[in-house]
């Protein structure tokens, strides 16, 4: 697992015609929420390289959480819009002192949406062709998760299971208090 600045698209589509067509797929992991808005965070740029992924989530008459849409615009992409936020913005339980803040990630949601994107690598795999995964810092963002939680997911779920993952971040959007690594982690 390695982490990268910069915008993922222009770093993957760079790559993608270094191999043969089919042999390279890049996976492109992100999160989508239960009531279909589509309208900020890495969607916009998402939905301006492949419109598809966008028509397919907002297509769906029902989001359930834990369900994962790939999406495959061509041979050398797959898109995997995995429902684990629940609505948009906090919710709030509790009064007063003892009223708690709940982000929009479920975390349950998104270790099943991550297990069905491991299947799909590697099931590639298993057909001879070069997975990996390149994704945003999803779920920290505006679904508001833990991005140091997150990360032990992608590790274990995806990292060690020999799936290649490079998780690709902008500086102006990093959850608080992180800092990124240098190189492999």
């Amino acid at each position: 697992m390695k982490y990268v600045e910069g915008d993922l698209f222009k770093h993957i589509l760079k790559t993608e015609h270094v191999y043969a067509k089919g042999e390279l797929v890049t996976i492109i992991p992100h999160v989508c929420n239960t009531i279909g808005a589509w309208g900020a965070g890495f969607v916009i740029p998402l939905a301006n390289h492949f419109p598809e992924a966008r028509e397919s989530y907002l297509s769906m008459k029902e989001r359930p959480l834990a369900n994962t849409v790939l999406i495959s615009p061509n041979d050398d992409i797959l898109i995997a819009n995995m429902i684990a936020q629940e609505g948009v913005g906090p919710t709030f339980k509790g009064k007063g002192k003892n009223q708690k803040m709940i982000p929009p990630i479920r975390y349950e949601a998104l270790e099943t949406c991550m297990l069905h994107v491991q299947e799909a690598a590697l099931h590639m795999q298993k057909e001879g062709k070069k997975p990996r995964i390149a994704c945003p810092m999803f779920g920290a963002g505006l679904a508001g998760g833990d991005w140091p939680k997150i990360e032990g997911m992608i590790r274990t779920l995806w990292s060690e299971k020999g799936i290649p993952t490079t998780i690709y971040y902008l500086p102006q959007f990093l959850p608080p208090g992180w800092t990124p690594p240098k190189g492999e982690v």
